[in-house]
């Protein structure tokens, strides 16, 4: 069955995601200190800037140092706090906190701004972090699930999968619009939204039609008879006349 108009929104919609990240955490207010409480009434939130490979590597990168292990070996690692301090450097675009956040020409919290956001409570800062980097690191179901769906997309005789995972529509649906119009992920999130919807239309109806001949081809309508009577699918091959 060929995927509904909400089909489609909700992949436009994974698609041309905003750029930043909103956060939230309850909280409850303990002498005089905002801490995280699942049953807090209060709410802390902060805006951060969306993960970016580039992002990515300039933090793994200013992270780095080198262990020593069992033998003298080195091996490369990296700082998780470190990264959880230049995510609030480099990421952090707003909050309801009570420091005002003062930027340098590169859009990055300023030395002395990010030395107070330091000082601030530190399971406030942890949760928060914390949140954010649920937005871009994958997680063990996550995985599981890709690992699970990608079986099944690329298995012999594969009708698509039902309920795809966030990976598996980006795979099929950015694929298709490259292939098809040389459309990348950029040039999408320009694209018309009726436009894209109707696309996405008809590219699904084009597989379908696609998987259907592959079926219909696969199955010779031609039978021949065999010992006793019994008829069988014929193995010739029909030639079309030019």
């Amino acid at each position: 069955m060929g995927k509904t108009i909400q089909d489609h929104e909700r992949e436009f919609e994974m698609i041309t995601s905003p750029d930043k990240i909103h956060v939230s955490i309850p909280v409850v207010k303990k002498n005089g200190m905002w801490l995280p409480n699942e049953n807090g009434k209060d709410e802390i939130w902060a805006d951060f800037r969306k993960m970016t490979v580039d992002d990515y590597w300039t933090i793994e990168s200013l992270t780095k140092k080198e262990i020593t292990v069992d033998g003298g070996k080195k091996i490369s690692d990296h700082d998780i706090d470190e990264a959880k301090a230049l995510n609030l450097k480099f990421m952090l675009l707003d909050w309801n906190m009570s420091i005002d956040l003062c930027f340098d020409e590169s859009g990055w919290i300023t030395e002395e701004c990010h030395k107070k956001i330091m000082l601030m409570p530190g399971p406030i800062m942890e949760a928060l972090v914390s949140k954010y980097q649920d937005s871009y690191m994958i997680s063990v179901e996550e995985e599981k699930q890709i690992d699970r769906q990608c079986s099944i997309l690329f298995s012999k005789n594969s009708r698509g999968v039902e309920n795809a995972a966030e990976a598996i529509t980006l795979f099929c649906v950015l694929g298709n619009f490259w292939e098809k119009f040389g459309i990348n992920k950029f040039d999408l999130k320009k694209l018309p939204y009726k436009e894209y919807v109707m696309l996405r239309m008809v590219l699904s109806r084009e597989i379908d039609n696609t998987k259907r001949s592959a079926k219909s081809n696969n199955h010779s309508g031609t039978r021949i008879a065999g010992p006793g009577g019994r008829t069988r699918p014929s193995r010739g091959v029909t030639i079309e006349s030019p």
